[in-house]
């Protein structure tokens, strides 16, 4: 082992075990997962698809940070993933799974999953993203938090990059290349969505009509993305979706929407039994009336579901 990871007994969770490796090593054992159904049951209890399901998860949630203590000059390093309070069982499931950090109130309505202790980072939390690499570019401050962890005389110099636009430009085109031969895998998908995806109702058309007086309601699905228009382009593939990604001026982020029938199916059968989070009720009660056509056709019903989804949404946003 190198000398500068750091051995804690303490990590026990069961990604301790299983990724009893070199903080360092830049080499990863690929673990083939093609043959495994991805359900929630799957997803919970093998530790190769709860990994990669996590890192999906955090490309869209989770955070890397290195900050100086203000008082005493010294470094501390932070992964962190935060989520709505209705989804603290999730992230005690990330604890228990891990064997280490804490689930602390962050504020408001919001909670999180966060770890601190250097030797929980190197050797449990670090070679978890080695092993099953970020998609977006946000890899680029996991790069920068790695070699901190590592080296931490080198911190002020590596923080100094942090905002650098070049270098994340080139991660982001770097990971826009590697999409070509390592593409996400399933559990990857849903651990995002559980972040970013939107299951929702919206109304077709403004106008009434005597066959529509309330208007006539669809189901839809949507994705946004600040930067990151490859997973967007991707979803797109493995989903079905015939839409393509837009580009929205006036909050500046790249738009996946779609309420073409087909690819609504498609997505609804894509992620039946798989959400691990609060977003299970919204994805349930939208797959639920998509799959029932009395409710479907019924647009008073409709109407009240798309009002229900908004106001669960909202409660997260």
């Amino acid at each position: 082992m190198s000398s500068t990871a750091v051995t804690n007994n303490s990590a026990c969770g069961q990604f301790a075990g299983m990724l009893n490796m070199c903080a360092s090593e830049t080499q990863r054992q690929v673990v083939d997962t093609s043959h495994i159904n991805v359900n929630i049951g799957s997803l919970k209890n093998n530790q190769a698809l709860f990994g990669q399901w996590l890192v999906g998860l955090v490309d869209g949630d989770g955070t890397f940070s290195i900050t100086q203590n203000k008082h005493n000059q010294s470094w501390q390093f932070t992964f962190k993933i935060s989520l709505h309070v209705k989804d603290k069982p999730l992230l005690a499931l990330i604890k228990q799974k891990l064997g280490c950090g804490s689930v602390t109130h962050a504020g408001n309505n919001n909670w999180q999953y966060r770890v601190r202790d250097r030797a929980h980072l190197l050797n449990v939390i670090v070679p978890i993203f080695l092993q099953y690499p970020l998609h977006t570019r946000k890899i680029y401050h996991f790069e920068l938090f790695h070699k901190a962890l590592l080296d931490p005389s080198r911190c002020a110099e590596l923080k100094s990059l942090w905002h650098d636009q070049s270098s994340l430009d080139g991660a982001l085109e770097r990971q826009v290349q590697a999409m070509q031969f390592r593409k996400p895998t399933k559990a990857w998908v849903i651990g995002f969505i559980e972040a970013e995806g939107s299951f929702y109702v919206t109304k077709r058309h403004k106008d009434v009509s005597l066959l529509f007086p309330t208007g006539e309601y669809c189901h839809g699905f949507g994705v946004t993305q600040k930067r990151d228009k490859h997973i967007l382009d991707f979803l797109c593939n493995v989903l079905g979706i015939v839409a393509k990604a837009r580009y929205n001026k006036s909050n500046t982020s790249w738009v996946l929407d779609t309420t073409n029938k087909r690819s609504i199916v498609n997505i609804a059968n894509y992620f039946s039994d798989t959400i691990l989070g609060s977003k299970h009720l919204e994805y349930f009660l939208w797959q639920k009336a998509l799959f029932n056509e009395n409710q479907r056709k019924d647009m008073f019903f409709m109407q009240e579901l798309q009002s229900k989804l908004r106001s669960l949404r909202k409660e997260i946003d």
